[in-house]
């Protein structure tokens, strides 16, 4: 047992102990508070430089914009919203190992950000990871089910498996979330096309042209999807409502060259298949198109000139009009029956010998080398293929061909 004598005695001693460390916890203290300082003060220089970051990309400064992004991240590695804006930057730039690298990052800091699980799907999506974009679209989905957005990117990608009742299901979701969802009505005018309910897609398409007047795409599908309609007119108007928000648009001038085919507006095509050329050269509809009207017009050697831009791309249309050219062609200098027997016979592989125009192409040029025996073989077997898809027109001319090559071998 403790003697009352050496209690007193380790009181003072206690005393002296603290007072001498007194000093060393008050600094301790100091070092503490200051370092929280230093952390909170760090935190919030590295919010503004995000902001500012995000600032500089709005305004399309993005070098000096993702230059500050990342000098933010230097600060603070675990904001998942820097994370994700340096992410939707690199996807807008097309860089997108970046944009995927940083998405998942977002993610690892914070699971339940959907904007960075839709972001990364759009990114896989794009990418042909379509299956991994549809997890990412559908974990959005179970953290936020009304994000209309996400609806819609879901949508886009089933409708690329060919899950068209499913893609309808979600753009009829993010339009119930965000009726005035342009995109969406586009979308599913598109997804109800494929299904072959035209009504109700040409009234999504004018839905979406109504809420965003200068909504290009989708007069382009409405264009389109009165052409299946059978209403040339209208599909006329509206090719053209897409020239005049955008005169640069090959495509556009393609197809609207097209419905002019159909009406028998052969100049009026002409003027917008060479428009579409020379908005992009290298169009190897525009060119196959250009040939096939040229051609029925009897312009041989233009016509020729445009098919051979494609020739030798293995396309089955302009091959066997350069060949059929080639083998009839009333300038000698100009016809090349070997070479015309090549093309034929190259695209009658390639369809398996089991195309009624090709084969008749073919026996044009067999019959061009005085090979009749040949002529009467193809054109018979063409007559055969066209008898049996009820193209009576094509089987017709064939046997007035027919009749001409049997005539030939009987004169010899």
């Amino acid at each position: 047992m403790s003697e009352p004598g050496e209690s007193k005695s380790f009181i003072p001693t206690v005393f002296a102990v603290v007072i001498g460390l007194a000093p060393l916890i008050v600094m301790l203290s100091i070092g503490i508070h200051e370092l929280k300082q230093t952390v909170s003060t760090e935190t919030i220089d590295a919010h503004a430089l995000s902001l500012k970051g995000e600032r500089l990309v709005n305004r399309g400064q993005i070098e000096k914009g993702v230059a500050v992004l990342q000098r933010s991240l230097a600060l603070n590695p675990d904001s998942s919203k820097t994370h994700f804006y340096l992410g939707i930057t690199y996807e807008s730039e097309g860089n997108i190992h970046e944009a995927i690298e940083h998405f998942h990052r977002a993610l690892a800091i914070d699971p339940a950000y959907s904007q960075a699980h839709n972001h990364l799907a759009t990114t896989l999506n794009s990418q042909g990871s379509v299956e991994e974009a549809i997890t990412h679209f559908r974990q959005a989905l179970k953290i936020e089910p009304d994000y209309a957005q996400a609806h819609n990117n879901l949508a886009i990608a089933l409708k690329s498996q060919g899950k068209l009742d499913e893609a309808v299901f979600h753009l009829e979701k993010a339009l119930m979330r965000d009726p005035e969802y342009a995109q969406a009505h586009n979308n599913l005018g598109v997804t109800l096309n494929r299904q072959g309910k035209m009504d109700e897609a040409i009234a999504h398409f004018n839905q979406a042209i109504e809420l965003d007047p200068e909504y290009t795409e989708a007069y382009k599908n409405l264009a389109n999807a009165y052409v299946r309609q059978g209403e040339p007119a209208l599909a006329i108007a509206h090719h053209q409502q897409v020239l005049e928000l955008d005169p640069d648009d090959a495509q556009t001038n393609n197809n609207l060259a097209l419905v002019y085919v159909s009406l028998g507006k052969l100049d009026d095509a002409i003027t917008h298949f060479r428009q579409a050329l020379k908005i992009q050269p290298d169009s190897d509809q525009a060119h196959t198109n250009l040939g096939n009207v040229l051609n029925s017009q009897g312009k041989l050697t233009e016509a020729l000139g445009h098919f051979r831009q494609v020739a030798d791309k293995n396309m089955i249309g302009p091959m066997n009009g350069m060949a059929y050219i080639l083998a009839t062609h009333p300038d000698p200098k100009i016809r090349d029956v070997k070479t015309a027997i090549q093309l034929a016979e190259r695209a009658s592989t390639i369809t398996g010998y089991n195309n009624a125009m090709i084969l008749n192409t073919l026996a044009t040029t067999y019959t061009a080398a005085g090979e009749y025996d040949k002529a009467v073989e193809y054109a018979e077997k063409a007559i055969t293929l066209a008898t049996a898809e009820k193209d009576h027109a094509l089987a017709n001319y064939i046997r007035a061909q027919l009749a001409l090559y049997q005539q030939a071998i009987n004169s010899l």
